[in-house]
């Protein structure tokens, strides 16, 4: 008996089905169902390709898929279906479940017009500012005063010393998160992170720039995907240092917030900038 077959490529778990969904590869599919739905993928897409004969208990069981889906940042797709298999679909009522397309490009980049355009909003930036209070005042031990949000300006950071900077990637966003510190602050808070005065900025440090941004990033990560979607991936930081580094600003569409954080020696940065970015096949 031909089988559905599974297969995930990054971001996407690919569904090929046999040339009969008949109520036997439907079983099958019921069975599958529960593991597909706690998959960490962005598209479920069902490669019809093959498929000539497709029997209405298939439509129960994509149906649920689809119904669980609901309210999540996944979505169902369908593509390579023959002719035959798109009037039935049509005919049936079934396009809003299937959302068929030729390929699997087509169908991306459907989905992608239909995604709603990310915002910097409230929500996305207070996920961020408490991940930055949480790290600093529990790992790093240092206490900070936020002051008002602003937009980036040209002059950017004239005293910064060390930067930690990661993509934020998903499949509705790119941009970066950084972290700013002149050299006074951040030995600051090196001290304070490891009970040890630091008077000089080494290579050596380096690695505790890039802890803190990957620790903040790691909790703002988790609160936006659980709660708004964002699927954002997991990104490794980089960190600069010297005297006059410059962060400049990525993009003509792209928006950078920037919050200032004051530390009892000083100031330090946490800059959140974004730009819409459409769904990309990998």
């Amino acid at each position: 008996m031909a089988q559905i077959k599974s297969e995930l490529q990054e971001r996407f778990h690919i569904i090929t089905c046999p040339e009969r969904m008949n109520d036997a590869v439907c079983d099958q599919a019921e069975v599958l169902l529960a593991d597909w739905v706690k998959m960490d993928v962005d598209v479920h897409a069902l490669n019809f390709s093959n498929v000539i004969e497709l029997f209405p208990k298939a439509y129960r069981v994509f149906v649920r898929l689809k119904q669980a889906l609901r309210g999540t940042h996944r979505t169902l797709v369908t593509y390579g279906a023959r002719d035959a298999i798109l009037q039935q679909l049509h005919f049936d009522g079934m396009n809003g479940v299937f959302s068929p397309a030729a390929t699997l490009e087509a169908a991306v980049k459907k989905i992608a017009k239909q995604a709603p355009k990310p915002k910097l909003n409230a929500e996305f930036v207070q996920a961020f500012i408490r991940a930055a209070k949480e790290t600093f005042e529990g790992q790093a031990k240092t206490p900070f005063t936020a002051g008002p949000l602003r937009l980036k300006s040209a002059e950017g950071y004239p005293d910064a010393h060390i930067v930690a900077v990661l993509n934020l990637d998903s499949t509705t966003i790119q941009g970066t998160l950084t972290l700013c510190f002149s050299k006074k602050t951040f030995l600051e808070v090196y001290s304070n992170m490891f009970g040890e005065p630091a008077l000089e900025i080494s290579r050596d440090m380096h690695d505790a720039a890039a802890e803190l941004l990957n620790i903040l990033f790691g909790l703002a990560k988790r609160n936006l995907n659980d709660t708004q979607g964002f699927s954002l991936k997991k990104a490794i930081p980089t960190v600069f240092a010297g005297e006059g580094l410059v962060v400049p600003k990525r993009g003509n569409t792209s928006t950078a917030i920037v919050l200032p954080c004051q530390t009892q020696q000083g100031e330090f940065y946490l800059e959140i900038l974004i730009e819409p970015a459409a769904i990309q096949r990998p």
